[in-house]
């Protein structure tokens, strides 16, 4: 194109041709889910995905960082760091952290690399929340008035049953019947 034809090149111009194509990383996911809360997986998977307009784009390579909190993130210290993975795959990436523990609240984002580009494109940090992992985690009160008949019936051993036959006699206010457990 000769000199003076089409658009006037400015010094703004030059660097936004010059510039990686605008891609973002998106979709954060934990176990196929935004944000999870109350995640029962020892080994949760992690997925994301790319998105931008120019031909051709597409991932070469990934890094994700957790750590646990989002201020953490920056510099560290972190629970778990990939390093920078070759590849295309941005689905069902599996945790190979240390080993999570009940009600750990964990950050992560993901660094991805384009082709033929020198630096990656950085997501927004995201978040999980591990559940209550083992028996002992759960812990609790009645949150009913007490019933002085059912806590004798409690204390003596006796459960409630249900029928759900016509047959099945119910004693008067009661809206199934005693039985003993064991």
């Amino acid at each position: 194109m000769a000199a003076g034809v089409g658009a006037a090149a400015s010094p703004a111009g030059v660097g936004a041709a010059m510039a990686a194509p605008a891609a973002k990383v998106m979709d954060l996911r934990v176990d196929y889910l935004d944000r999870p809360l109350g995640l029962e997986n020892l080994s949760p998977r992690f997925s994301w995905r790319l998105d931008g307009k120019a031909a051709g784009l597409r991932q070469a390579a990934y890094r994700i960082v957790v750590a646990a909190s989002e201020a953490e993130l920056g510099s560290g210290p972190w629970l778990w760091d990939s390093g920078q993975v070759e590849g295309s795959r941005s689905f069902d990436i599996a945790w190979a952290g240390p080993k999570l523990v009940s009600r750990q609240r964990l950050a992560w984002r993901v660094s991805v690399w384009t082709a033929g580009a020198a630096k990656p494109i950085v997501s927004a940090s995201s978040s999980w929340e591990m559940g209550l992992l083992d028996k002992g985690d759960w812990k609790a009160d009645w949150i009913a008035a007490p019933d002085p008949e059912a806590e004798d019936d409690r204390k003596a051993g006796m459960i409630w049953l249900f029928g759900n036959t016509g047959a099945d006699a119910k004693p008067a206010g009661r809206p199934g019947r005693r039985g003993a457990v064991g």
